[in-house]
């Protein structure tokens, strides 16, 4: 009976620890690297998340630089903002979630072209963007405290890039041209690879 008593107690303290629900996460995203290949694919993110059983709303602080060079002609762009992301994980299958992700970033940048003769024209720049962007994902759990998680996304979010004080011909293709190289168009893709801890 004694020895019966003693593996029940030392069971109870493991078992409680397995029964702790870890619905708090934080971590960090590091796709903006890509803005070094030229691609404005993700950023890079710093998030926290809480989990409501199968639901989750996660805010996020993220931060992109994305540039365009030519032998001529070359656009730097930042970009700074945030985002609030909700997110529903389906209990059929484990680790998978579709989520609706909305943010606002404002930033800076410049524009130089260089002409024939060795003269550079520069502009600097500002930028905007408000998105709203759905996303499907997979999270993957190797440890009760890590998770590893990948999104796609693909939504609504024009860039505006407006010259910072001047509004002759050349700043206004400049905007234009920089405002391509952070997106083409309205519609944007927004990629996650984060690895997180909860606790």
């Amino acid at each position: 009976m004694k020895t019966l008593l003693l593996v029940a107690l030392l069971a109870a303290p493991v078992a409680f620890a397995e029964e702790v629900p870890r619905n708090n996460l934080v971590g960090a995203s590091v796709v903006g690297f890509a803005g070094f290949l030229r691609l404005n694919i993700g950023s890079y993110e710093v998030f926290y998340e809480r989990r409501f059983g199968s639901h989750a709303v996660m805010a996020t602080f993220d931060f992109i630089h994305v540039h365009q060079a030519s032998e001529h002609l070359g656009s730097h762009q930042w970009t700074f903002g945030g985002a609030l992301t909700y997110r529903y994980f389906f209990d059929f299958a484990p680790g998978l979630f579709l989520g609706l992700k909305v943010g606002h970033r404002r930033g800076f940048g410049y524009f130089m072209a260089h002409s024939a003769e060795g003269a550079m024209d520069r502009t600097d720049l500002v930028n905007s963007q408000w998105s709203v962007v759905p996303q499907v994902g997979f999270r993957f759990e190797p440890l009760p405290w890590l998770r590893i998680t990948t999104r796609f996304g693909l939504g609504y979010g024009p860039y505006a890039v407006t010259p910072r004080s001047r509004t002759d011909a050349a700043a206004l293709e400049a905007a234009q041209l920089s405002r391509d190289t952070l997106a083409t168009s309205a519609l944007i893709t927004d990629t996650e690879f984060s690895i997180g801890f909860a606790f």
